[in-house]
């Protein structure tokens, strides 16, 4: 099938749309610099105000706590919540917390969700969560619980 002269293939693994890399240098049609301006004020008016509303710290949990992805770090956290690694650990000292803490408070979250799941391997769980091997996380884990993650899973299991 095609449609706007492009060949559609359904049930494709994943989804793509091609074009030529020179149509990204094309001037928009309807394009206004003051317009653009405005919005990108009003977008930081909108992101300052969430953050005061709501707290750098309830903003680090909802970017920690997506699912699928591995936890984003320091720089980048900051960089997604468009300030500098100083500031952010300013205002989460403010609230009384750190990066490091809300780090691992999503992590022992999300492992105790993904090890009820019997068929994901230990491994597969730990690059998840962003450690870089099985044994930084297991050392962890025992921190967090006291027993090591293949215990745990064993007493989720059993009635």
């Amino acid at each position: 099938a095609e449609v706007f002269g492009a060949r559609v293939q359904y049930g494709a693994d994943s989804n793509h749309l091609r074009f030529d890399a020179r149509h990204l240098r094309l001037p928009l049609p309807q394009a206004n610099p003051l317009t653009a301006a405005m919005c990108a004020q009003m977008c930081g008016q909108l992101v300052e105000r969430r953050r005061v509303r709501s707290g750098s710290s309830a903003i680090v949990r909802h970017y920690l706590g997506m699912p699928g992805s591995t936890p984003p770090d320091l720089a980048t956290m900051a960089r997604l919540m468009n300030t500098s690694e100083r500031t952010l650990k300013r205002r989460l000292a403010a609230e009384g917390t750190t990066f490091r803490a809300l780090l691992d408070e999503a992590r022992k979250a999300t492992a105790d969700e993904l090890l009820a799941e019997a068929s994901l391997p230990l491994g597969e769980i730990a690059l998840r969560l962003g450690f870089s091997d099985s044994s930084s996380f297991s050392q962890t884990f025992k921190r967090w619980h006291g027993v090591s993650p293949g215990q745990y899973r064993r007493q989720k299991q059993t009635p």
